[in-house]
């Protein structure tokens, strides 16, 4: 009877990690797909900023100003993008980066909140864990 209980448990177990794989690639996608829209944006953005220049006595300035912006929108979304990848191949640093850019975009409002919350609570779940190996000890 006991044996019984343990199957069903393990059973359990197991349709529940399968329910969050599902998850965690949802959540991949999304990061990827996501990701790739910043990047494309934030070139875009640099071209279009490049074509329509301002005057030439603030351009020293403007350009500096164009170059930060642009240049962390385009980090942010490579490692988005980076992120989305290693967390569709169940790797534990996929899983770091995305969990520190859903931080970063629960401040934009209310897409980023949104996928920010709903990646933190997959990528913080037991069964998530469960589908990244465990990293071998070194002696």
């Amino acid at each position: 009877m006991q044996q019984k209980e343990q199957e069903h448990v393990f059973i359990i177990k197991k349709m529940e990690t399968e329910k969050f794989d599902k998850h965690n690639t949802a959540v991949g996608i999304i990061h990827i797909a996501i990701g790739s829209l910043i990047v494309i944006a934030a070139i875009a953005l640099f071209v279009l900023l490049t074509i329509f220049n301002v005057q030439q006595d603030n351009l020293l300035v403007y350009n500096i100003v164009k170059g930060i912006v642009c240049g962390l929108l385009f980090l942010y979304g490579v490692i988005k993008l980076i992120g989305g990848i290693g967390v569709l191949n169940h790797r534990h640093w996929g899983r770091y980066m995305i969990i520190a850019v859903s931080v970063l975009g629960c401040l934009n409002v209310p897409f980023g909140t949104l996928f920010g919350v709903y990646s933190m609570w997959v990528l913080f779940q037991e069964q998530t864990l469960q589908l990244y190996p465990v990293k071998a000890e070194k002696k």
